[in-house]
């Protein structure tokens, strides 16, 4: 599974890129969302795991692009935020993301909504 993580916090990208890597996935990062159409179209993700709040583009204005995509809309995206849970939540389900993970849980917490998300795009 090819996974796209965006974040320009630095700590958290390297974070999430060490965590799914160790899981056995294929991580391609970036630290900016510019250039995201561009990485989006080479790489092709399975999932998109995205930083809710960076400057310019932000993750609801990615999330938009991606599901606005013919060949984009069904690609799951994961919101990776410091917000609460009530405003993930509330957010997730207002911009069509798939599902959500704060920046302070552990690794396996994110390999786990991850693995649920593989097995579920999977039908199993």
């Amino acid at each position: 599974m090819k996974i796209l993580v965006i974040d320009d916090d630095r700590a958290a990208l390297e974070f999430a890129q060490r965590s799914l890597e160790e899981a056995g996935y294929q991580v391609t990062t970036l630290s900016s969302p510019e250039g995201v159409a561009v990485a989006v179209a080479r790489e092709l993700p399975d999932l998109v795991l995205l930083d809710v709040a960076m400057p310019g583009l932000s993750g609801v204005d990615i999330v938009r692009f991606l599901r606005a995509g013919r060949d984009t809309r069904d690609i799951p995206v994961v919101l990776y935020s410091v917000l609460d849970r009530n405003e993930l939540d509330e957010l997730t389900q207002r911009i069509g993301a798939t599902a959500w993970i704060q920046k302070t849980e552990s690794a396996q917490v994110l390999r786990d909504c991850i693995y649920r998300i593989r097995t579920q795009k999977l039908g199993r």
